[in-house]
């Protein structure tokens, strides 16, 4: 719709369809076109929200987010060809990145690439149609392209430092506990910390570990039916000295989609030690679904209280 709206305002704008009726339709375009934009950008800001880890990809959420609120002010711009196909290129790529994952079952660099070419494609063929008709889009064609590129080489800076939330895949669950076994049902039986913080966003902790004794990671990831994927357990701790975070240990599995409440899986690690530790949830390229952030502290005299859940 965003497509055949820009078309119309740029040949009623170079003297096409002059009647009365459709000097009507021009008054309403622009908000028809704010709408359509409006829309995806805010389908994208609520798919992408809810995949991935906003710690990690906050600054393209962010964009989106800048989008969908300047879209209320560019209303006046939209006559305008540069305003037109740089917001439709931006709002189409991010639009196909939702959609070719399940269409196609698959997540990756080459499905990005795809992406990138089929909204580009879109694009420059809309401006070919028009280009013989509307001296506007020929007066502004190098703006046009010098933006259309811009947004590309952002786009592919946010995917390739993996800012860009690698949707469909979501985090349902994750913890850390003492213990995970699955159970002869097919649940998963924990061993976790009683806390008695009335905090509930606080850090949670692994505390009275034995000699040897693993601490456990467990997640749930949401994939799409048929989507067959590995995502990787990356385990960091602090380094306080250094004041960074230093990979530890990496741990790849394969999930299998269509489990609404997520495909579930466990890692340990024996060799852990009073500190912050962090595990990242994510895909085979690097792109974080989900992270946890915890703290081992040293064994209590008194021990610590454990109880036993069930995760279906």
């Amino acid at each position: 719709m965003s497509g055949a709206v820009i078309a119309f305002l740029d040949l009623y704008g170079s003297g096409y369809f002059r009647s009365r009726l459709f000097a009507y339709l021009r008054v309403v375009a622009p908000l028809i076109l704010q709408y359509s934009f409006g829309a995806m950008l805010s389908a994208s800001v609520i798919f992408y929200s809810h995949s991935g880890s906003l710690l990690a990809s906050w600054p393209f959420v962010a964009v989106l987010l800048f989008l969908m609120v300047a879209n209320e002010l560019l209303r006046k711009y939209y006559t305008e060809p540069i305003a037109q196909f740089g917001v439709y290129f931006f709002a189409v790529f991010s639009i196909m990145l939702l959609i070719l994952p399940y269409v196609l079952r698959n997540i990756g660099p080459w499905l990005f690439i795809s992406a990138g070419l089929i909204s580009l494609a879109a694009v420059v063929g809309l401006i070919k149609l028009l280009l013989g008709r509307v001296p506007a889009i020929r007066r502004d064609l190098f703006k046009i392209v010098v933006t259309m590129v811009a947004i590309l080489v952002v786009m592919n800076l946010f995917y390739f430092t993996d800012l860009i939330p690698p949707f469909p895949l979501a985090i349902r669950e994750v913890g850390v506990y003492h213990q995970v076994e699955r159970t002869e049902d097919g649940n998963y039986s924990v061993l976790a910390e009683t806390r008695e913080d009335i905090f509930p966003w606080r850090r949670e902790s692994i505390t009275d570990l034995g000699p040897g004794e693993p601490v456990y990671f467990f997640s749930a990831v949401f994939a799409p039916a048929r989507m067959e994927t590995t995502i990787v357990h990356r385990w960091k701790y602090y380094d306080r000295q250094a004041n960074r975070w230093i990979d530890e240990s990496t741990i790849p599995f394969t999930i299998t989609g269509g489990r609404e409440r997520g495909f579930r899986g466990y890692t340990w690690k024996r060799n852990v030690w009073p500190g912050l530790w962090r595990v990242n949830v994510e895909t085979a390229n690097g792109q974080v679904i989900g992270r946890l952030t915890f703290e081992i502290t040293e064994a209590k005299e008194e021990g610590v209280s454990l109880e036993q859940r069930i995760i279906e």
